[in-house]
């Protein structure tokens, strides 16, 4: 799960960050008519929640360890 939620991270932060720079959207940006007008907005918006995302993924796997530490 841990490598999954890192996965969905990068690539949301990626694609977040791209569609920031260039301000036209970029793949799933585009496919979604309903953010025409606010490409710049809905790109920072992806790349926060894929940063959240791949913290989220950091936490899990602190957790893991601090569990087998335990034992």
């Amino acid at each position: 799960m841990r490598v999954f939620l890192e996965v969905v991270g990068v690539l949301a932060v990626i694609q977040g960050v791209g569609a920031a720079i260039s301000e036209s959207g970029w793949f799933v940006i585009n496919l979604l008519p309903v953010l025409d007008g606010h490409e710049l907005f809905a790109g920072i918006a992806v790349a926060v929640l894929g940063t959240a995302t791949c913290l989220a993924a950091a936490s899990q796997s602190s957790r893991n360890v601090q569990k087998k530490e335990r034992r």
